[in-house]
């Protein structure tokens, strides 16, 4: 194999070989690096693995719809593999439209939740709440969903609000931040500013 890369470089011209060897050895050191930080056990190189599948709820089934009773004398729990959860008030249903490994959509029913995203989840979440959603990762926010209003609580992280009711279509909440949406009777329409707790 040398003696046919000497042949080669030899068929190309002189001032393209000067550059050619100190490429081609750059070229096998990197594809080496590549090698090791893949395929040494412990390595914390750049290589990340993807998640996999759909989030499950503790104990093994997959997310796909929760409720709470609605004569539930407190809020349901719903622990999630990944270390997050969500917390329905009794009457609170969230239905999951995807679940993906990097994924997750929910749709809201009218009532409050509170979802607690692990900081270290490889998932988006988004969250359908009628008037409003929520796109967020490793956040704790409520969400109150009513048949004209929705209010949107930061506890941790950040959250891109998005509706038609705010002023250019979308509202970056952080910390102690929250927004109120109202889609009055007579088609007018209010929101109330984002305000820290």
């Amino acid at each position: 194999m040398a003696q046919e890369l000497d042949q080669d470089l030899d068929r190309l011209p002189k001032n393209r070989r000067q550059w050619m060897i100190p490429a081609l050895i750059g070229t096998a050191s990197l594809v080496a690096l590549v090698v090791i930080v893949a395929f040494v056990p412990g390595s914390t190189g750049s290589v990340v693995e993807a998640p996999q599948g759909p989030l499950l709820v503790e104990g093994g089934s997959e997310l796909a719809t929760v409720s709470a009773p609605a004569d539930a004398s407190e809020p349901l729990r719903v622990v999630l593999t990944d270390g997050s959860s969500i917390e329905l008030d009794p009457g609170t249903l969230v239905e999951a439209t995807a679940n993906t490994g990097d994924r997750l959509a929910l749709r809201m029913g009218p009532g409050r939740a509170i979802f607690d995203i692990a900081p270290d989840s490889p998932r988006t979440w988004s969250v359908y709440a009628g008037l409003a959603s929520c796109d967020v990762s490793g956040s704790r926010l409520a969400v109150e969903r009513g048949p004209s209003r929705v209010v949107v609580s930061m506890e941790r992280g950040s959250a891109q609000v998005v509706s038609s009711l705010i002023e250019g279509g979308e509202r970056r909440l952080g910390p102690g931040e929250s927004i109120t949406l109202e889609d009055h009777p007579d088609r007018s329409t209010s929101e109330t500013p984002a305000t820290g707790s």
